[in-house]
């Protein structure tokens, strides 16, 4: 699971009633960290997992990261899995499956 900037997740894990008072900030070394940006230099095909249960990055975060990359190239695949969390998501009952599916299409694409 992912996180479009460093600053999507420092947004996320302040509570919206802080966010009138509370102000974060994001060392530079991790402000320039964007996977968005990072990602949308691949020249195949890219997948991105959601973890639907992650306390960590919500999953919201993993979601805006498909949306942004779909708007950059053409062959972006998002697989979420609804009981993972942050850490357990290929111990899922269907993570083999999923990522076989995924990869033998990618496969078929050549």
């Amino acid at each position: 699971t992912t996180a479009p900037t460093a600053a999507a997740v420092a947004q996320a894990w302040t509570p919206s009633y802080a966010r009138l008072f509370v102000r974060t900030s994001v060392v530079p070394s991790l402000a320039s960290y964007d996977v968005v940006a990072d990602a949308a230099k691949v020249k195949g095909p890219v997948l991105v997992l959601g973890a639907a249960k992650d306390q960590v990055l919500p999953v919201a975060l993993s979601r805006q990261v498909a949306d942004d990359l779909r708007v950059r190239i053409p062959n972006v695949t998002y697989i979420e899995f609804q009981n993972a969390r942050h850490e357990n998501v290929p111990d899922q009952p269907n993570f083999n499956q999923s990522i076989n599916a995924y990869f033998l299409s990618v496969e078929s694409q050549k």
